[in-house]
């Protein structure tokens, strides 16, 4: 026999509640993943506006991750929000992946005046970590979490794990020992491929074009102190990684395999052929669209003429760096850098349509396109090393 449903949602006074709220389209929908929602939810609760994504209690026995499932229409936007208690000093995070290269944006804002707030927008995988601390917890206990997408290609089907801080377990007592002398933590040397790097005396040019190019990237993504800078796009450590492990085969002699290579030079020719469509002078790729219907239409095939063989060409990419075809390089930043290229492409290809602020993911070409350049432009010098074929570097890991 089936249980009475409650007449009001099951939660107990005084616990953590996580509703997000569906502020623009009701097409799209939040979902906890596992058990379907209850059906009191459905029944008080209006989905289109408001969905109750899981209710957990505050206990110290509290899990503390959540998952959920964000499912957003091809070339439609959504806007999520959300509010949650953070009681607790600890580590608020956010981890969200999916499929394909759709830009989404994540915001978490914290209490205070003004608030603090932490933002993340580019293609998949997207993370946040806040540290709070009892100064923070002091100013107030409710945080906000928004997820945003603008209109694009592609359905999106994404998962979002949000972790919070769970209370401390009591310690127990602790004997009373002497006071121990203070230890030094060892010295944790810097990472190789971080370090400034030097032309080896006697190299030759092509050689050396590789050193500085990859020294020139290297300045552009870390700070003065050697950490890395933020990237939305999370692809930047590990081709840095990469691209200075090459660098230091080229020098003895061993050059990337071939498959490796076929990847190197389909990614170059993306990078410049959006870079000739960001620098376009051509009337027909900034528009504006005629007002005449007849013109109009012989200008928007005349556009896709242009425009659509490329982003053929970077989704055909996309799909190599997960069939195989192009070797899956440390972290697979292949198919990260391709998202990332993507998503300045969509906002290039708009800039000149709709304008600079309307233009989608406009933020991460601003921040990304001098460094995907100047990436390329690594890439590039590998390529155009001709030294003795010794052996081979850079070929999928094994």
């Amino acid at each position: 026999m089936e249980a009475a449903e409650p007449a009001s949602p099951p939660w107990p006074p005084g616990s953590q509640r996580l509703i997000f709220r569906h502020v623009n389209l009701p097409v799209s929908r939040l979902l906890r993943r596992g058990d379907a929602r209850p059906r009191w939810v459905r029944r008080t609760l209006h989905a289109a506006f408001v969905i109750t994504l899981g209710v957990f209690d505050a206990s110290p026995a509290a899990a503390s991750s959540h998952e959920y499932t964000v499912a957003i229409p091809d070339r439609d936007s959504a806007a999520y929000e959300t509010t949650f208690l953070v009681d607790t000093a600890g580590s608020v995070t956010l981890v969200a992946s999916w499929e394909g290269t759709r830009v989404l944006s994540f915001r978490i804002e914290g209490p205070g005046t003004p608030p603090f707030r932490v933002q993340r927008s580019g293609p998949p995988p997207q993370r946040i970590r806040i540290d709070v601390g009892e100064e923070v917890i002091a100013t107030g206990r409710e945080w906000k979490l928004s997820i945003r997408a603008l209109p694009d290609r592609g359905a999106v089907q994404a998962s979002v794990i949000l972790g919070l801080p769970e209370p401390p377990e009591p310690a127990p007592p602790e004997p009373a020992v002497a006071e121990a002398a203070p230890q030094k933590s060892p010295a944790v040397p810097g990472e190789p491929w971080l370090a400034p790097s030097r032309v080896p005396a006697g190299a030759p040019d092509d050689l050396a074009r590789v050193f500085v190019a990859i020294e020139r990237l290297r300045k552009s993504l870390a700070s003065d102190s050697g950490e890395l800078l933020p990237d939305p796009c999370s692809w930047q450590e590990p081709f840095l990684r990469h691209t200075a492990s090459v660098r230091d085969d080229l020098a003895q002699g061993r050059r990337p395999d071939e498959s490796t290579r076929w990847c190197f030079e389909r990614i170059v020719d993306a990078v410049r052929h959006v870079e000739d469509l960001r620098v376009s002078t051509d009337p027909v790729l900034l528009g504006p669209a005629p007002q005449d219907s007849l013109a109009r239409l012989a200008w928007r095939s005349r556009r896709n003429e242009l425009v659509h063989p490329l982003e053929q060409a970077l989704d055909d990419l996309q799909r190599s760096a997960r069939d195989g075809r192009c070797p899956r390089l440390e972290e697979n930043w292949p198919g990260r850098l391709v998202a990332c290229l993507t998503a300045c492409e969509r906002h290039f290809e708009q800039r000149s349509r709709l304008g600079e602020d309307r233009a989608v993911n406009g933020e991460l070409a601003r921040d990304q396109w001098v460094r995907i350049l100047s990436a390329g432009g690594v890439l590039e010098a590998i390529l155009g090393y001709h030294g003795p074929a010794s052996g081979s570097a850079g070929g999928p890991s094994r």
